[in-house]
């Protein structure tokens, strides 16, 4: 028994202490406050009730406790996500990161071999974002099929249905050092493009650092420069960014795949416009019904890895559905919330391990 994942159970299905007590008959909150400290021994039968009322199988609280370090830093999210919702949401992501692990235990997925650079006073977020384009390979222009990119180079990218309203994603490392990026699904596709992309910069700048000293705010305008210089590079965009217009914002939205907000950004960050004229356009954009969907529809790719490590367990090394959902001991929502059945996918080769 691991009286730590007694709190990731309850917070998992989104329950404070009160409300789970007040589902099982002859528990108090006193008691069940100390259990989940480990300050009180928790019966088998006690567990078993528990166990049924956050729908996980017993073997779930003798799992180790997932160290995922869930720093807000590393969250692309609004402070209007309630603190309960937020513990639920970190709980998810601690159990999902778990499973990969797991999964991963028995297949071998591209290396992640991105370096890591910080931003310094001479290396800029900037000159880092076009660094990881020549080491990616990238060829110039728009990156294509992006989410293909970034699973080829041993990230793997997963698309969260019902997230909480404000968060857009989350950069991760699992407690096998696995990248992982989750972001929301409600996304439209060019926010979910600037997303993979920032979160991206938190990979390869801050997360696999641990003397970052820059505040939050600070932090984040570095991940932000990064992904903006990584889907838009200068070189190639300076042309586009000249006398920006409103009018002109489409053709290169549809060209660059990013948001027409995004090409604003890049285009006051480099100093094409100024304050005035990047307020101006924002302006136009709220006055046209596109400050938060935007007109023009963007294609983008869909998550296939954590999809074909799933089947190699099925079809090449002959496990059951049930057997993978034992082996992870986890329920049946959490494994659908695992996959995506919606993707055909080829090219990217796993190996048995």
């Amino acid at each position: 028994m691991n009286f730590n994942m007694l709190t990731l159970a309850r917070e998992l299905a989104g329950l404070t202490q009160v409300e789970l007590v007040n589902r099982i008959p002859g528990l108090n909150q006193g008691n069940y406050s100390k259990m989940e400290k480990g300050l009180l021994n928790i019966s088998d039968e006690l567990l078993a009730k528990i166990s049924y009322e956050l729908n996980l199988p017993k073997s779930f609280f003798s799992r180790p406790t997932p160290n995922t370090d869930l720093n807000a830093v590393y969250y692309r999210k609004k402070q209007s996500i309630s603190i309960k919702e937020l513990g639920s949401f970190r709980a998810q992501t601690k159990v999902f990161s778990m499973n990969i692990d797991d999964l991963l235990t028995s297949i071998e997925i591209p290396a992640f071999e991105l370096p890591k650079m910080k931003v310094t006073e001479n290396l800029s977020a900037d000159e880092i974002a076009h660094r990881i384009r020549v080491f990616m390979q990238l060829p110039s222009g728009p990156i294509e099929n992006i989410i293909r990119r970034f699973e080829s180079k041993g990230i793997i990218v997963h698309f969260i249905n019902n997230a909480p309203e404000g968060f857009d994603g989350i950069a991760i490392l699992t407690n096998n050092n696995q990248p992982v990026i989750l972001v929301n699904n409600d996304l439209p596709n060019d926010r979910k493009r600037f997303t993979l992309a920032h979160e991206l910069g938190h990979l390869v700048m801050h997360l696999r650092f641990s003397d970052i000293t820059d505040d939050h705010k600070t932090i984040e305008k570095q991940a932000n420069l990064f992904a903006s210089e990584f889907l838009m590079p200068l070189d190639e965009i300076r042309n586009d960014l000249n006398r920006l217009t409103y009018g002109k914002l489409g053709l290169l939205k549809s060209f660059w795949k990013v948001s027409k907000a995004s090409i604003i950004y890049k285009a006051l960050q480099s100093e094409f416009i100024d304050d005035t004229k990047a307020t101006n356009l924002r302006i136009e954009l709220s006055r046209n019904g596109e400050r938060k969907n935007e007109k023009i529809f963007i294609e983008i790719d869909t998550p296939i890895l954590i999809q074909k490590i799933i089947d190699a367990h099925l079809n090449d090394l002959n496990y059951s559905k049930q057997e993978i959902i034992d082996y992870l001991s986890i329920n049946n929502e959490l494994f659908e919330n695992l996959i995506n059945r919606t993707a055909t996918y080829k090219k990217l080769k796993l190996t048995l391990v």
